[in-house]
């Protein structure tokens, strides 16, 4: 299993107590039986979460890189010709 970085993990727990998702709480809760549980629970769920919007972004802001550069290499071949 994938360790998660203590920070998504601390963004979890702060959404937890702050503003929580009430609809994944209450699948969390369903699937534990125990409010204990589903609070352990709500915040590996938020983290990965977390870990896969940040992955998302990434990707994002890498595929942008990749097309400002095509768009600034036509932009140069364009003045060469």
């Amino acid at each position: 299993m994938q360790k998660i970085p203590q920070r998504f993990l601390e963004d979890a727990f702060w959404e937890l107590d702050n503003d929580r998702n009430e609809e994944i709480f209450a699948d969390c809760l369903e699937v534990t039986k125990s409010k204990a549980n589903a609070r352990e629970l709500y915040i590996v769920v938020r983290a990965k979460h977390f870990i896969n919007l940040e992955r998302k972004q990434k990707k994002q802001q890498y595929f942008d890189i990749l097309k400002t550069e095509e768009i600034w290499n036509e932009m140069k071949k364009q003045e060469n010709k």
